[in-house]
């Protein structure tokens, strides 16, 4: 069981995450295409029923940001407590944002990414989900297939599966089963019953059924690679550069020469952050929107998208001479490209995290990364 959410005034198709504005109206139209189930947001809305060959129709209002927990609340069968969803509600500007961002191409696949994406594609991902956009007529032509099948007593081919699109801006996977990281991903993607016991994917996909098709480790790695590639372009993206102001320049003394100025540099000192709670910070690691630090940076030594972080608070140390390693970490995060790994693309961090980031979340994980020695 998983949760659609479509905005048909702006054209947008996502999964298990309902992102929207806060202090507006919400209006829902709920649908079933295969048992009862209930709606039920607990701090925002009551419980509404989704009944097959109906619409009912409900609304809400959220008066706070932040991320409220959804559930199934009507029994429907193996893994009905796993049918969760997300609503996160943020700022207009910030829903404004997420709008446009579906619409950016994403990031380039690049090495083990490119192999994934091909790997999405010959293995025949690309039957049940969607990736690139909104749902189109393949969509419905999936849900018409999959509704006649069952109806008629023959062979589910194809499901329509939860719509990919900016997947890696998601905190979870799974319906909210797991937090969206690259190791979850990979054991999803590896055995998605060992995940969430009862799921079609495992059942249906012949990636699991036939063996001809069935994936290996490293190719496994390598469409989770992929997938964690689904999120805005970050050279699209503009990255705000912290500023200090100018030193004052010295009026001269009568007969002394007018003294040439030193240009301010950018340093993390120019952004003043407050001071920072590792266990916040933890958490913001994992479930940062619209892409967590988790999702790249391991914790135990393995390499991903980026480089891992075990021991980063020894290393940053030592990095830079002259540098803390508080300093450093700061640095890292406001201006990715300044210290940029040995074989690691400089583009694929996110470059805006002074926008994305409030400097109590940024003082956060700083403040997390700082323990792990």
């Amino acid at each position: 069981w998983w949760w659609e959410f479509r905005y048909p005034e702006y054209d947008v198709t996502t999964a298990n995450e309902l992102h929207v504005p806060v202090s507006k109206r919400i209006d829902l139209s709920l649908r079933s295409d295969d048992v009862i189930h209930s709606f039920w947001i607990p701090n925002l809305m009551g419980k509404l029923d989704v009944i097959p060959r109906n619409v009912n129709e409900t609304w809400f209002v959220a008066d706070e940001p932040g991320i409220y927990k959804g559930q199934c609340a009507e029994f429907c069968g193996t893994a009905h407590a796993d049918m969760r969803f997300r609503v996160i509600v943020q700022t207009q500007e910030d829903f404004d944002k997420w709008i446009e961002d579906y619409r950016r191409d994403p990031a380039p696949a690049t090495g083990e990414a490119a192999q994934g994406k091909t790997l999405f594609l010959d293995k025949g991902c690309v039957l049940c989900h969607s990736m690139d956009g909104p749902d189109g007529p393949e969509q419905e032509a999936r849900r018409q297939a999959f509704l006649k099948a069952h109806q008629e007593g023959d062979p589910v081919v194809m499901v329509p599966a939860p719509n990919l699109t900016m997947f890696a801006t998601r905190t979870t996977i799974a319906a909210g089963k797991v937090p969206l990281t690259e190791s979850d991903l990979i054991r999803w993607i590896r055995n998605p019953d060992d995940v969430k016991p009862g799921n079609r994917m495992a059942e249906l996909a012949l990636v699991y059924n036939d063996p001809a098709l069935i994936m290996t480790d490293d190719q496994v790695s390598a469409l989770a690679a992929f997938l964690l590639t689904l999120y805005p372009d970050p050279g699209a993206l503009t990255t705000p550069t912290p500023q200090i102001p100018p030193t004052p320049t010295p009026t001269p003394r009568p007969g002394e020469p007018t003294p040439t100025p030193t240009p301010a540099e950018p340093t993390p000192t120019s952004f003043p952050l407050p001071p920072g709670n590792a266990p916040a910070g933890q958490q913001v690691f994992q479930t940062a929107s619209p892409i967590a630090c988790a999702v790249c940076h391991s914790l135990d030594g393995s390499v991903g998208l980026g480089p891992s972080l075990q021991g980063v608070a020894i290393r940053a140390g030592s990095t830079v001479p002259g540098l803390s390693g508080e300093e450093y970490i700061k640095q890292s995060i406001l201006d990715p490209n300044a210290f940029v790994v040995d074989g690691f693309p400089s583009a694929l961090m996110p470059q805006n995290f002074a926008e994305t980031l409030t400097p109590q979340q940024i003082a956060d994980v700083i403040a997390f990364l700082l323990t792990l020695e």
